[in-house]
């Protein structure tokens, strides 16, 4: 079963499309109080935020900078990196905390299903 279908979208869509549209569905996570849900998108919005973000050099007084672009490509592999430090998580946390386990296995199915759909 899929469980977050937002991602079935064309692969001709541009990143801002894409990042409007996860922050959308967070927004509605939250609404639904979808706690697994919301925690993944929230964990890959900061991410692709994060990946976005440019050093600001020491001797600037410049307090607005534009951010780097993204590619579609660069959302897949921050995807992907994604999953692998919660499966990392989850090895860790397997056999101490069967609860977290599952809830980080839960997560990661998500985002894999968000990956191949981008």
């Amino acid at each position: 079963m899929r469980l977050w279908t937002y991602f079935c979208y064309s692969t001709n869509m541009n990143v801002e499309t894409l990042v409007a549209n996860i922050r959308s569905d967070l927004v509605q996570a939250r609404k639904e109080r979808n706690v697994l849900k919301s925690q993944a998108l929230l964990i890959l919005m900061n991410a692709i935020d994060n990946a976005s973000a440019i050093h600001i050099p020491d001797d600037t007084d410049a307090t607005e900078l534009p951010r780097r672009k993204l590619s579609i490509d660069d959302v897949k592999e921050i995807i992907k990196k994604e999953i692998s430090e919660m499966q990392e998580a989850s090895a860790i946390y397997k056999g101490i905390n069967a609860e977290k386990t599952q809830e980080l296995k839960t997560m990661i199915a998500g985002l894999k299903n968000q990956n191949e759909s981008v």
